[in-house]
């Protein structure tokens, strides 16, 4: 698949376009008031920030601009990686194969292996939950979706998540 390489010349974007996370945003924006800031004082008002301060400022930002371009890069990579290897994927087919013969134990270790290559695989966190609930572990379950929604990954498993938040009250019901 081709690199879309513009999504990496803005700091945080990839983060925002790859995974949805709230840490990139919170990172374009800094750069997009810095960048801002740094042009409204160069060209509109001039008067605003002595001549030295403004270069050390545009200094910074251009260091500022260059880690977050290789971060970007890197992070990227790595996720990509995990992701898209083939490991990652035989891993995810194993267990599912497994929890769908019932065979909940060996799924689970086979997930576990999974989120020890890639702690944020919403998937794999998923369908532990789902074991969990299958088995009636309300802990583990209360555990794995606790974990799963702090994944930016989740966002689009939120239905699935209600389902099982929904499993767990009723398992709870049924112990009280």
């Amino acid at each position: 698949m081709r690199r879309r390489w513009m999504v990496y010349a803005w700091p945080g974007l990839a983060q925002i376009d790859r995974r949805a996370e709230v840490s990139g945003l919170l990172l374009a924006m800094l750069f997009t008031v810095g960048l801002n800031f740094l042009l409204a004082a160069t060209f509109v008002w001039h008067e605003l920030v002595a001549n030295q301060v403004l270069a050390a400022f545009w200094s910074l930002l251009g260091v500022f601009w260059l880690v977050g371009v290789v971060m970007n890069v890197r992070r990227d990579t790595y996720f990509r990686s995990l992701v898209g290897s083939d490991r990652a994927q035989d891993l995810f087919s194993a267990a599912n194969k497994e929890y769908l013969q019932g065979r909940f134990q060996q799924s689970r270790e086979i997930l576990r292996r999974l989120i020890d290559l890639n702690p944020r695989d919403a998937e794999a966190r998923l369908l532990l939950a789902t074991i969990a609930t299958r088995e009636g572990r309300v802990d583990d379950c209360d555990r794995e979706l606790r974990q799963l929604q702090r994944l930016s990954s989740a966002a689009m498993w939120t239905a699935e998540i209600g389902q099982q938040w929904k499993r767990v009250e009723q398992l709870r019901q049924q112990i009280n």
